[in-house]
């Protein structure tokens, strides 16, 4: 077999430089028919329904305002140039759509179409075209043993995309647009995602990394520098790390995967950030995923996956589920049209997610069995307006909250990972203010973190491993004490509650307890009688670490606990009255004061208006007022006695 390559064919006095997509044999050359556009048929549709198998129609420059469908196999359609061969739209319809076999398509520019160039059925090659201002660039769709080669496809809003395709060819093709979806591969069996793609494609400058059947396969800047677009297709253990993709239909894409990590990955204006399907047992940890026009993440029957720690923000979707067994944790999901979307899944863990003004924040349907929290804490939502009843930062009124949550978080969840002596800690944070900064000072054995709330109060309720931070119950705010309203200890943790003001503050935890200032105020010195309920109060006590406990001695032998407690005495006598104020970090306190208890009835000689329950002001006043009225009535009756006896005159 003889092979020619068609260097420079002349029709009607016109120069062509093609590229010959597939060898053509001497037999074929010989029995081929050449048709010219407009030398023959003034339009390209007229050429093609004229031509025969084999025939080739050369176009020469020009503009050509039409729409073509190639409905005939086997026939070649070669433009004098891309540069100068023009066909030009109206952005409705399709440029050339091929729906045929063995069809060849070279050396046009296709501008102002819906689709530019659609390509459909078996062996088909498109070649050295630039394709420009459409929504779809070049489409291959159901279509198989293909050449797409050497084109330019220049912002459409989907430059280059296969779907429902098989064992197609790719080189050497030039994607761009920062406005654009770039690439995009994707279908419905593993069929659809081989194909055959090389590094000489480029999305704006970088190339596609298009990897199958790998396995133990490290991919980060270092061994995939410059990387346009990620697809892995049938392999296991990758982890991919610390890359940037931007503008494509799926920055990453995981087809036929398991047992693989994507971690601090930053996924931005793609239409999908990560795309997993029919890949189990895939985590994506602590990434950032923001403004995907559709999803943040879409899991398709990839069951037993987590997703863990990321920022997934202003997507339409900030997670699609379609998949089973899954735990969902730790996410920010912020400012997305929906939260979570939900559709046939079932048996996921979503927990300790931050759930934040998000125009809906779940949307499910066909699912069951999905946790949203787990029997004691569950996640934070921006528009749960229930109530803490007893500061345990989890909510306790209006629940189960979105029909899901039974114990919505009062603030948003963080948590940070702490080193000491080559250990690893966890600390975890509900918040409702803003938490940042947080250190660990290995020579003092503190934690600072700094905070800031324009709110009125705020709370944080902080969860500190006792191994970490030995006196993790002495915390001060800019060297202040904070208002503790819980303290929770058990074996290993620390957990306390404490609230703030408005502004910025220092956080300090673990301060030596030598540094404790704290003072108990039983109150001034009191007077009563005997039974009469009298109340004692503690709150002007003082401390920059907080107070655990209040015990009252009354003097007679009985005691109370409590800020503020209530006593009476059966027994005429002086009374010393001792508060014991205890600190978070044990430290003792205590302050006193005199009760003097006299006979009911009668305090120093005068009447007793407690005992009849009237102020001694109000019993005077009584008795001024008796004395007048007497003194009135006298006068009126003297003054009436007179005038009778001067009328008997």
């Amino acid at each position: 077999m003889f092979t020619f390559i068609l260097v420079s064919p002349i029709i009607n006095g016109s120069f062509y430089a093609a590229v010959q997509a597939e060898p053509l044999t001497l037999t074929t050359l010989l029995g081929a028919n050449s048709i010219s556009v407009p030398g023959n048929y003034s339009k390209i549709q007229d050429a093609v329904n004229a031509a025969q198998p084999g025939d080739t129609i050369y176009v020469d420059a020009g503009t050509y305002n039409e729409n073509v469908i190639v409905k005939k196999s086997n026939i070649t359609i070669i433009g004098h140039d891309s540069s100068d061969t023009i066909l030009l739209g109206n952005v409705t319809g399709t440029g050339f759509r091929i729906q045929a076999s063995n069809v060849v398509l070279n050396g046009f520019k296709v501008r102002n179409f819906d689709t530019g160039i659609y390509v459909t059925g078996a062996g088909n090659s498109v070649t050295g075209n630039y394709v420009t201002d459409g929504k779809f660039g070049i489409w291959l769709n159901s279509a198989s043993d293909g050449l797409v080669s050497k084109n330019y496809v220049l912002d459409c809003e989907h430059n280059l995309r296969l779907s429902y395709s098989t064992n197609n060819t790719l080189t050497e093709n030039t994607m761009q647009g920062y406005s654009s979806y770039n690439f995009g591969l994707f279908g419905s069996s593993i069929e659809h995602y081989f194909q055959s793609i090389d590094t000489s494609n480029t999305v704006n400058d970088k190339p596609i990394r298009y990897i199958t059947n790998a396995e133990n396969l490290d991919i980060n800047p270092e061994t995939y520098p410059d990387l346009g677009v990620l697809l892995v297709i049938n392999s296991s253990k990758i982890t991919v790390k610390d890359i940037t993709v931007s503008n494509n239909l799926a920055a990453i894409l995981f087809a036929y995967v398991s047992m693989s990590t994507i971690k601090n990955v930053n996924l931005v204006n793609n239409k999908i950030g990560v795309e997993l399907f029919k890949s189990p047992n895939v985590a994506i940890l602590d990434s950032n995923i923001e403004g995907n026009m559709y999803h943040g993440i879409i899991s398709q029957d990839s069951p037993q996956g987590t997703i863990s720690g990321n920022n997934i923000i202003r997507n339409t979707d900030g997670i699609y589920m379609s998949s089973n067994s899954s735990s969902i944790q730790q996410n920010t999901i912020q400012g997305n049209e929906v939260a979570f979307r939900l559709d046939a899944s079932f048996d996921n863990l979503f927990l300790y997610n931050n759930i934040v003004d998000n125009q809906k924040q779940t949307n499910i349907i066909n699912s069951e069995r999905n946790a949203f929290d787990n029997g004691k804490e569950g996640n934070y939502w921006s528009n749960y307006r229930g109530e803490d009843s007893n500061n345990d930062a989890v909510g306790d009124t209006r629940v189960p909250h979105e029909q899901l949550d039974n114990h919505p978080l009062m603030g948003k969840y963080q948590n940070y990972q702490i080193t000491k002596e080559g250990n690893n800690f966890t600390i975890e944070i509900i918040s409702s203010g803003n938490i940042s900064d947080l250190r660990f000072n290995q020579t003092k054995g503190t934690l600072t973190l700094e905070t800031f709330t324009d709110k009125t109060e705020s709370f944080s309720r902080i969860t500190i491993p006792k191994a970490l931070v030995n006196n993790a119950s002495i915390v001060t705010i800019n060297n202040s004490q904070p208002f503790f309203k819980n303290v929770i200890f058990n074996e290993t943790h620390a957990t306390i509650y404490l609230e703030y003001s408005r502004g910025f503050g220092k956080i300090e935890i673990g301060a030596s307890s030598s540094t404790a200032i704290l003072v108990a105020k039983a109150g001034p010195d009191q007077k009563t009688t005997t039974n009469r309920i009298m109340k004692f109060d503690g709150n002007s006590s003082t401390t920059n670490l907080g107070i655990k406990s209040y015990k009252w001695a009354f003097g007679d032998g009985t005691s109370g606990t409590g800020v503020t407690a209530s006593h009476s005495y059966s027994m005429v006598g002086n009374y010393t009255v001792t508060l014991e104020v205890t600190d978070i970090a044990g430290n003792i306190a205590s302050d006193s004061l005199t009760v003097t208890v006299e006979q009911s009835g009668v305090i120093n000689g005068g009447l007793d208006s407690e005992k009849f329950d009237t102020p001694t002001w109000l019993l005077a006043l009584t008795v001024v007022v008796d004395f007048i009225a007497v003194d009135a009535i006298a006068f009126l009756l003297l003054t009436r006695l007179k005038r009778k006896k001067e009328v008997v005159r």
